[in-house]
């Protein structure tokens, strides 16, 4: 199964937290969100991700690297930010066609386990 976490948004509500980091870093129980998403799906039965980017894309695509299963996750970058309907039109034009797929906005915070 392969999952699309969408994660480009500028966290415009997290203000000023995400001035300076993307809203999937911002730390949640001494880690970041996309820690947290990661390690749940890739434990989960999702075999491969998929996370959008935009907003300071550069320091998601340096945790995606340095990620323990980073061979399981690819990056899609936004030049232009699309919002969820724009994002999912780039699927057919992607190189990551999934057969089965999941698409979702981040799990709640209030059901990650500190």
């Amino acid at each position: 199964m392969k999952a699309f976490l969408l994660a480009a948004g500028a966290g415009t509500r997290l203000r000023p937290l995400t001035d300076h980091v993307p809203k999937c870093l911002v730390p949640v129980c001494g880690k970041p969100l996309l820690a947290h998403w990661l390690d749940l799906l890739l434990t989960q039965g999702v075999d491969e991700v998929l996370v959008n980017t935009h907003h300071l894309a550069g320091q998601v695509h340096e945790f995606v690297a340095s990620h323990p299963r980073a061979r399981q996750v690819s990056v899609l970058h936004e030049e232009r930010l699309l919002g969820t309907g724009g994002t999912l039109t780039t699927w057919p034009t992607s190189t990551w066609r999934p057969s089965r797929a999941v698409m979702r906005h981040a799990p709640p915070v209030w059901r990650l386990r500190c």
